[in-house]
């Protein structure tokens, strides 16, 4: 998992800290962000279905359909949360389920919640701020995704 996510983290960063430099050269309109309570339980109730589903529908996938089954569950997996599939295939890496194949389902999942993201952005900023996101999604999606082939991470 270091290689691929390593790499996709740290052209994130990379990224963030270009946009950081251009966000410091502009002005700002001082709007106020609105928070919410972080210790409210429906969130946490909303994650643990999640994960009891991710994990149910991951296990079923890898049973009767292979590693590719546990990739097309972390495709699905990735576009709401990342969180629950990595448990899930930690859970099943525990279980016998192959080093290289839990790191591929993981940064799959990681792949497909950045492009989730990406289509958010766009959808709620249109195209100012696409202008700055998709640079930075695309150079990161391109990085997980030479890192896992010259890794060979999806043909063990």
């Amino acid at each position: 998992l270091l290689a691929p996510l390593g790499g996709m983290a740290l052209c994130g960063y990379v990224m963030s800290f270009m946009l950081y430099g251009k966000a410091q050269r502009t002005v700002s309109d001082g709007q106020d962000i609105s928070h919410r309570n972080p210790f409210e339980l429906r969130p946490a109730l909303g994650f643990g279905l999640l994960y009891a589903g991710v994990l149910f529908i991951s296990k079923a996938a890898q049973t009767y359909l292979g590693d590719q089954g546990l990739y097309a569950s972390s495709l699905l997996a990735g576009t709401t949360d990342v969180d629950a599939i990595t448990l899930s295939v930690i859970r099943l890496q525990q279980d016998g389920l192959l080093a290289w194949t839990a790191a591929t389902a993981v940064t799959l999942a990681a792949m497909t919640n950045t492009v989730v993201k990406a289509l958010l952005a766009g959808w709620f900023g249109g195209k100012p701020l696409m202008k700055y996101v998709a640079p930075g999604m695309i150079a990161i999606l391109a990085t997980g995704s030479l890192i896992l082939i010259v890794f060979g991470f999806t043909h063990p």
